[in-house]
């Protein structure tokens, strides 16, 4: 099996999966998926949707609305019934998510394979530096402090600087082993795909459920009334959102009852900060459930005041 990337192809007509499948077999995996089917857990891993349906639109509106971030390469075929603008397609020479092209194979063929190996520099830099910047930053304290009391030990070995040196190793290295488990937990989420009205109430549930966990700070959000109408979200990761939330609530917050809201901008918690924020970036946890979100369209911003910080868990067009 390739190696090249995941590409999910939408068809109904067996001669057209049979001409995909000669054309792409060898550069990628190819997996297929009936309109009906929609949405296919597959889409939860996949680089690139192929749509070659006589009537894209239904298609092509739930990728858009459900799947923003993920390229699209839309098939016209003999007899395709819509308009060029009732669907949100762009030629193929187009650098966005979506593109149109003919039924030529060719022209097929190097659409998905352009959206399956991106220029690296645009693609990748970006969230590399970030994640790297992001650890860094959060780690940052913990390896000057093995570093100072470890060279004071050297140049000054005694019971004191023993002593000092092995109560700083036990606590900077519990900050460490929480950075590992982050990550770990981040690698093992949920790839369903399935999005629900009720994902923000799953969070505040989940939030509810896991303050009290062993082995961490106990940190209580006091609940006000929630809107009558969320967007749709993915499920699925209700959990894992709620889990880096009580993270960064554990570590950064000066009180243990905080207060949270749901309006149409998403989920917000506000708290008091033990100390005055280093910047505008994302702390580790909510990074990564930043990172965790950004495929469903979702997002994670942090805002406030100096005294009050706000943490909101919303769709990334709110």
């Amino acid at each position: 099996m390739s190696t090249g990337g995941i590409v999910v192809a939408v068809s109904e007509t067996p001669v057209v999966r049979e001409t995909l499948a000669i054309l792409l077999e060898q550069e990628c995996d190819l997996r297929f998926a009936a309109p009906a089917s929609l949405p296919p857990p597959e889409l939860a891993v996949a680089d690139v949707a192929l749509v070659a349906l006589a009537d894209p639109r239904p298609t092509l509106a739930h990728l858009e609305r459900d799947w923003p971030h993920l390229p699209v390469v839309a098939v016209d075929l003999p007899g395709r019934r819509g308009t060029a603008a009732s669907v949100a397609t762009a030629p193929a020479a187009a650098a966005g998510p979506a593109c149109r092209v003919p039924l030529e194979p060719h022209t097929i063929r190097s659409a998905v394979l352009d959206r399956l190996r991106p220029v690296p520099e645009s693609d990748l830099s970006g969230p590399i530096r970030l994640v790297v910047e992001t650890l860094r930053t959060e780690l940052a304290y913990a390896l000057r402090a093995l570093r100072t009391f470890s060279t004071l030990h050297a140049t000054s070995p005694g019971p004191d600087t023993h002593a000092l040196l092995g109560a700083v190793m036990r606590e900077q290295s519990h900050v460490l082993a929480e950075c590992l488990e982050q990550m770990e937990r981040f690698g093992a989420r949920a790839r369903q795909s399935a999005k629900g009205a009720d994902f923000l109430a799953a969070v505040r549930a989940a939030v509810d459920q896991g303050h009290d966990a062993a082995g961490g700070r106990r940190v209580v959000c006091r609940w006000s009334a929630a809107v009558s109408w969320s967007p749709p979200g993915p499920i699925a990761l209700a959990p894992l959102v709620a889990g880096y939330l009580l993270d960064h609530l554990r570590r950064s917050s000066a009180a243990a009852v905080v207060d949270g809201h749901e309006g149409t901008a998403g989920l917000t918690v506000v708290y008091p900060p033990q100390r005055a924020a280093a910047g505008a970036r994302l702390p580790w946890a909510l990074a990564l459930a930043d990172f965790a979100l950004h495929p469903w369209g979702w997002r994670i911003a942090l805002g406030g005041t100096a005294t009050a910080v706000t943490v909101t868990v919303g769709p990334a067009t709110a």
